[in-house]
């Protein structure tokens, strides 16, 4: 396996989750892990320590078992890039170029740099909204905190391959996995992530009124606020069990949501 070069410093991986987070979700947040860690053998037996510092290797076994999953369920499968990437680590260079070192311990920004590859199939496939292509990514756009150099630990590489193409909404939140990866920073193996008493699915992140899950089950942008940027401005009312229903002033329920590119509401029929 060929070792990944950083030519230059790449910005750093800046994981939605804060370090005070992640003490918080490590312990349970993997209660439903991907079924395909264990269908492409990336699981171990034993309890892992997802504070302990994770390894090159470790990192380009996930990225393998990722193509192998995005061969066997994506449409066009894992495509050239992702797999240029794979095969390159399988024909290392001859010596005297420098050696594999795939325990050496891990950098955000190699995580980052190789991870991109990832999403960018994901984005590409259609499993990642549109709304987010300028940053599909599970780490923030802001450079402001970046540090390429800051070791990566067994728990925040797990996260950023905390997906699943078959059981795509694992804690049952209302919100597949991809979008509470790069649109809300969420969990996507626990249906409340901050602990609050509130799912995931029914908080209002763009205060907006429509519920995170109703936004995503309607085609909704969850991060733009419809009461203030849409063309209409409704006011939404919801039924018992928290489904979006109707608008202001009407009874029945909505029965067609018309979206611009952005996700934002134009027309309600």
């Amino acid at each position: 396996m060929q070792r990944i070069a950083i030519q230059k410093p790449f910005r750093a991986l800046a994981l939605r989750l804060s370090l005070a987070v992640w003490m918080l979700l490590l312990p349970s947040a993997w209660a439903v892990p991907p079924a395909w860690w264990s269908a492409r053998g990336v699981n171990q037996t034993g309890t892992a320590d997802d504070y302990a510092v994770a390894n090159v290797g470790q990192m380009k076994n996930l990225v393998r078992a990722a193509r192998d999953e995005f061969n066997a369920r994506l449409t066009g499968g894992a495509g050239s890039p992702l797999t240029s990437l794979v095969q390159s680590w399988l024909t290392p260079p001859a010596p005297p170029a420098p050696q594999p070192q795939d325990f050496a311990t891990l950098t955000q920004g190699q995580l980052k740099a190789t991870v991109k590859v990832v999403y960018d199939r994901l984005l590409a496939a259609g499993k990642i909204p549109p709304y987010v292509a300028a940053n599909p990514y599970p780490w923030s756009a802001s450079t402001a905190d970046d540090n390429s150099y800051t070791l990566v630990t067994l728990g925040q590489l797990k996260y950023v391959f905390d997906f699943d193409l078959v059981n795509t909404d694992r804690d049952g939140d209302g919100l597949p996995d991809l979008f509470e990866l790069v649109v809300f920073g969420t969990s996507p193996g626990l249906a409340d992530s901050d602990h609050n008493g509130i799912s995931d699915g029914i908080e209002d992140a763009d205060g907006d009124r429509i519920g995170n899950a109703d936004e995503v089950a309607f085609g909704l942008n969850p991060l733009g606020n419809d009461s203030n940027v849409s063309a209409r401005r409704e006011a939404f009312t919801y039924d018992r069990l928290g489904r979006l229903r109707s608008e202001q002033k009407q009874t029945a329920p909505v029965r067609r949501v018309s979206v611009d590119p952005e996700g934002n509401i134009t027309t309600i029929n």
